[in-house]
């Protein structure tokens, strides 16, 4: 109702701020890195080191992201239906659970995306197909090479991911734990 109407305010200024960058001093660089540079050429060191490391990183990722694309894309297998349907139904329940914390139903999640209810669900059944093909590929080069993990791992493994979301292991549902451990098994 007030739209295009004529308003006067009165505002009261709390307090001002201004950032000030610090001088690149000795001292600052001890300070930002916990005693770890003891000087500015040491934090350059370190600063270089984990560029180069997280660049390493991101290298060994891609190769392994490449790897596993061609993999998956030669691969010839039948998908189990009831796998790709169960992967589905997972998809989709993680999107409204998301979308209910954002306070939204499907179809305003729909609207907001400009799409449809139908074509969200398309989408969320071909990310399960896709989902589906790659975990039996990669459990087939598992058994084949002999990879497994060790229960001590796996369960560390689980524990990380509940508390991530927010939850003990405990909290969360026994499918959900089940799954979990069936994908890091993967």
């Amino acid at each position: 109702d007030l739209a295009g109407k004529h308003a006067d305010f009165t505002v009261t200024v709390l307090q001002v701020r201004r950032r000030t960058i610090p001088d690149a001093t000795d001292a600052w660089a001890q300070m930002v890195t916990g005693g770890q540079a003891q000087n500015m050429d040491e934090l350059r060191e370190i600063v270089s080191q984990n560029m180069t490391r997280s660049a390493d990183e991101s290298d060994r990722e891609a190769i392994r992201a490449e790897l596993i694309r061609q993999l998956v894309e030669g691969a010839e297998l039948e998908l189990p239906e009831f796998m790709v349907d169960e992967e589905y139904e997972h998809l989709m329940e993680q999107l409204r659970h998301q979308l209910s914390r954002d306070h939204m139903s499907l179809e305003d999640y729909a609207n907001m995306m400009g799409a449809t209810v139908a074509s969200i669900e398309q989408e969320r059944r071909v990310l399960a197909r896709d989902y589906v093909r790659r975990s039996l590929v990669l459990q087939e080069v598992a058994r084949r090479e002999d990879i497994s993990i060790a229960d001590e791992e796996l369960d560390m493994l689980v524990r990380m991911v509940a508390m991530s979301s927010g939850q003990t292991p405990n909290e969360m549902s026994r499918s959900a734990l089940k799954r979990m451990r069936k994908e890091l098994e993967e």
